[in-house]
């Protein structure tokens, strides 16, 4: 899960980097901006800071941020044996399908019908290299013994124990580890001392802090640049030597660029269907099916949000008057599931302008849950400003953080969805 949200900055007021130079720490500002945006960066929690160390050696350049991943045991084992008959009595799966079975466990073939299941029992397991043999009792508990076909898949129903059993098979599992680069982003504005001076005079319109007004603008833009790098961000590989590293964004850990941050990850192509609520639908159980719940979150572009709010206008309506008319959808309520799915419009994201189809819009279910924005230790957000024998005022507005996005692929199941191929 992402990590407790930060209400207080996250490092020094200030600091000397070496003399002259003065490190003045600005993350309660990006926290606020971060929060307040109306877009997709607005709507990722911040976590604890990160920075768990480096690449494939010092010498890469990358530092990088680490997470576990909740990794379940399967409860599904799939036969090699070729095929079993209905008489007998031992099985063939893989070493690692076995590893996640006890004695007593109860087996059934996914593809049979509940009703015509022949429940089998595990009774003993026999691990010998890459592959383990089960012996097996048949058609317990009154259901029939039967042929199974080869590679048939079987499904976990039951885990019965022994009243007083012993310590049984270990089961635990090393988590597994993901990373994402440390990106930094850095402003740099320069004030010739005749420009500060007339402004410091009045003499420049509408700015009476020519500096304070240059920071605030690139402010702005270092949020605007986030927020692209969130969406579109396609990660350094690792190990590659450079001393400007990316970070993976949304698009590729969903696998919507190429490459992709996880091998495993799984788009949902709606083959040039129209944008429904089945459709929606169709999504929202896709990853209900890999073990998650239902996304709390859409992001798309304003004309696929559009269409969504749309879709949904009956169930929230604004108070009709006479001088409003209208309705208002911030958040639907799906068919499926209980949770309240949020809105994003964010004007980043692929999607045509009202009237147009290219660019292909793309749809992104997020769980918030299980993605966060890490700052960099204590270095989030600061100034730095240094004495120069220039004619003029130099600062320099700096920004290190990266993205945690758990739970991308079938490797350890994914919670979130990117969805292409649709028209709106």
């Amino acid at each position: 899960m992402a990590g407790a949200q930060l209400f207080t900055h996250a490092g020094l007021s200030e600091n000397d980097f070496t003399p002259g130079t003065i490190r003045t720490e600005m993350s309660d500002t990006l926290f606020a901006a971060l929060y307040l945006r109306p877009n997709l960066l607005s709507a990722i929690p911040i976590g604890m800071y990160g920075g768990g160390g480096t690449g494939a050696g010092a010498a890469a350049m990358q530092l990088l941020h680490y997470w576990p991943e909740d990794r379940l045991n399967s409860r599904t084992v799939t036969d090699t044996t070729g095929g079993i008959n209905a008489v007998v009595t031992t099985m063939t799966i893989s070493a690692a399908d076995a590893n996640n079975l006890n004695p007593n466990d109860v087996i059934r073939d996914q593809s049979q019908a509940f009703n015509a299941s022949e429940y089998i029992q595990v009774q003993g397991i026999s691990i010998s290299g890459g592959t383990a043999t089960l012996t097996i009792a048949r058609g317990i508990n009154g259901t029939t013994a039967t042929t199974h076909a080869s590679a048939a898949v079987y499904e976990v129903v039951m885990t019965p124990n022994i009243q007083g059993s012993d310590f049984g098979r270990d089961q635990s599992r090393v988590p597994g580890i993901k990373s994402n680069l440390i990106y930094t982003i850095r402003k740099d504005v320069q004030i010739t001392g005749s420009l500060f001076a007339l402004s410091k005079h009045g003499l420049v319109v509408g700015m009476p802090n020519v500096m304070a007004t240059q920071l605030h603008n690139r402010f702005l833009e270092a949020l605007i640049d986030l927020n692209r790098t969130l969406i579109g961000g396609v990660g350094t590989p690792a190990g590659t030597q450079t001393e400007t590293p990316t970070p993976w964004g949304l698009m590729a850990a969903l696998g919507f660029t190429s490459p992709a941050f996880n091998a495993t990850s799984v788009t949902f192509n709606a083959n040039n269907a129209t944008l429904s609520e089945l459709l929606l639908n169709s999504l929202f159980i896709n990853i209900l099916l890999q073990g998650a719940e239902i996304p709390d979150c859409l992001v798309g572009s304003p004309t696929v949000i559009d269409r969504i709010g749309r879709i949904y206008r009956d169930q929230f309506r604004l108070n009709q008057n006479e001088d409003v008319r209208g309705f208002l959808v911030r958040a639907v309520q799906p068919s499926v599931g209980e949770q309240v799915v949020r809105l994003v419009m964010d004007g980043y994201m692929p999607g045509p302008a009202p009237g147009a189809t290219t660019p292909l819009p793309v749809l992104m279910a997020l769980d918030l849950d299980r993605i966060a924005t890490v700052p960099f230790l204590d270095q989030f957000c600061y100034l730095l400003t240094a004495g120069t024998l220039k004619d003029a005022d130099l600062v320099s507005l700096i920004m290190k953080m990266t993205w945690d996005i758990r739970n991308t692929g079938t490797d350890f199941g994914y919670s979130h969805q990117a969805m292409f191929g649709f028209a709106v």
